[in-house]
């Protein structure tokens, strides 16, 4: 779980994120690439271990889901290993195609099949939804009365975003942006923040 932080814990809301990423390899089935808006610091604890509470908003590509726009407010994980304190704004696949296609050849558990049930990962086959080795520029729009999340190869124009989300809850003031790389190597080309 690697995070580069920029920017300031006051900013609030009102930006856009532009970045150009180069998706290098995925080493683990699941896993998360993308951005952070109002990031806030996990607790400090007591100097002997490192809480794993944690606050931020999220605009990424999750291997289970495809891309996602999500709060995550004081997040723990529960006895059931489920994650309590997330708030799914919006998400649907990066590629619905690439997605049926991998469960279909390497998934036996039809449908709502998840990438940890099976033996045959994403970051093994072309067929992942966001493959590697090519990078993609990343749009995430931060405003008080919408977010917007876009996301395309480095080569081709720019899409219309595919996930909005209308009149998103206020559930964090502020906080600083980022990267985020969860089990997986990313290389980041450009980072850019612009106001309005």
């Amino acid at each position: 779980d690697k995070i580069v932080l920029f920017g300031r814990s006051e900013w609030t809301t009102g930006y856009t994120i532009t970045a150009r990423i180069g998706i290098v390899a995925w080493s683990k089935p699941r896993h998360i690439a993308g951005l952070l808006f109002k990031w806030n610091p996990h607790d400090q604890g007591d100097g002997t271990h490192l809480p794993a509470t944690w606050s931020t908003g999220l605009g990424v590509y999750h291997s289970d889901h495809g891309l996602r726009l999500q709060y995550g407010v004081n997040v723990t994980v529960n006895e059931q290993g489920q994650e309590v304190g997330v708030t799914t704004l919006a998400e649907r696949h990066y590629s619905r195609w690439r997605y049926w296609a991998w469960v279909a050849k390497y998934n036996k558990t039809w449908p709502g099949a998840s990438f940890r049930r099976t033996r045959i990962f994403p970051h093994q086959h072309p067929l992942a939804q966001l493959p590697a080795g090519r990078q993609y520029r990343w749009r995430l729009v931060v405003r008080p009365d919408e977010h917007r999340l876009t996301v395309w190869p480095a080569d081709r124009p720019e899409p219309r975003p595919q996930l909005v989300a209308p009149a998103p809850p206020g559930l964090l003031d502020g906080g600083s942006v980022g990267l985020l790389s969860y089990r997986a190597a990313l290389r980041l080309y450009e980072f850019d923040v612009t106001v309005g």
